[in-house]
């Protein structure tokens, strides 16, 4: 792995899957399973590169929380919404 530029208080926007299931707290296969199931953000394409936004996932815990006045989605519910959003479903 190459070295950030970044500085260590400045965290990356745009994580691997294994940045993404260690911010979590999760394993990568339990990170991705629950990516499949639509209970956690889908990835976001990025040129070529396949990176999940590190936002989009403290925004997904703020709502489970309780912490966003947003309501969390039900599970399997951004998986379907993403589907339409691409007009795939």
């Amino acid at each position: 792995m190459r070295e950030s530029a970044l500085p260590t208080s400045l965290p990356p926007r745009c994580l691997t899957t294994e940045q993404a299931a260690a911010y979590c707290g999760i394993c990568k296969d339990t990170f991705k399973t629950r990516v499949r199931l639509g209970e956690l953000p889908p990835p976001v394409r990025f040129g070529r590169r396949v990176v999940w936004d590190r936002v989009a996932l403290d925004r997904h815990f703020d709502r489970l929380s309780g912490l966003s006045e947003e309501a969390a989605p039900a599970p399997g519910k951004v998986a379907i919404l993403e589907a339409i959003r691409r007009g795939s479903a």
